[in-house]
């Protein structure tokens, strides 16, 4: 997901979580130094787990506002 289709959501506290772990895995594209080339898909990786456990908690608790 690229950050074009990332303010394209329109739930807002999803597209918040989206577009911050996309700055994140943008700053750690960029951090040539401080990430060897051979880490970077696993802090890829990291980041994208606690992406979607985030997004599922935030999808969870919107369910139970919903049926609140």
């Amino acid at each position: 997901m690229n950050i074009k289709d990332i303010e394209q959501i329109e739930d807002l506290g999803l597209r918040e979580i989206r577009r911050k772990y996309w700055n994140l895995r943008h700053k750690a594209f960029l951090d040539e130094h401080g990430i060897p080339d051979q880490e970077i898909g696993n802090v890829f990786d990291s980041l994208t787990q606690k992406e979607e456990e985030e997004i599922s908690l935030y999808l969870k608790a919107q369910e139970e506002k919903k049926n609140g």
